[in-house]
């Protein structure tokens, strides 16, 4: 009997083990993923992360919302850098580089433009995504009957670690 008790208890024991494990590697995640951005963007990016949290808060809204940094070049003037900062309800899996997580929250990254990119983002550091997020199915779903207005702010790359805003809308 007492043999019995011993083989149950000890895959248990080794479960909770890795669980607890898995548990502490989140964690890690939050603390490492931090250096993807410059701290200029890291700034910028706890702004809009503020405001989902607050907009959530005044709303009390259901729908997922995921802050969605976009990195570009100006059409017409290809040595112009810009990022986009915003809220998005879903992610573009034909378009995102990879994501990350700041403060507990999901980041999607889309590096349009490498040059543009290389001076603010650690392009390696980013998760890269497989079809699938854990935790967040619901931001690969279309929400058409969806009516927000979102959050967004446009910066132009003046420098290594230098934004500078261009435009900011729906922002209260």
């Amino acid at each position: 009997m007492k043999i019995k008790i011993i083989f149950f208890i000890i895959p248990i024991i080794i479960f909770s083990c890795k669980e607890k494990e898995s548990f502490n590697n989140i964690e890690n995640i939050n603390i490492s993923t931090e250096s993807v951005f410059t701290s200029s963007l890291k700034t910028e990016v706890v702004k809009m992360i503020k405001i989902k949290k607050s907009k959530q808060e005044k709303n009390n809204s259901k729908l997922p919302k995921i802050c969605s940094v976009i990195i570009s070049s100006n059409p017409e003037d290809c040595d112009s850098c810009f990022i986009i900062i915003t809220l998005t309800t879903r992610i573009d899996v034909d378009r995102i580089s990879g994501y990350t997580f700041l403060e507990n929250e999901l980041i999607a990254c889309y590096l349009l433009n490498d040059l543009c990119s290389h001076n603010v983002v650690k392009k390696e550091n980013l998760y890269v995504f497989n079809d699938f997020i854990s935790g967040y199915s619901d931001l690969l779903k279309s929400h058409p009957d969806a009516i927000y207005e979102t959050p967004i702010r446009r910066y132009q790359i003046v420098g290594k670690d230098s934004l500078h805003l261009i435009k900011s809308a729906f922002i209260e």
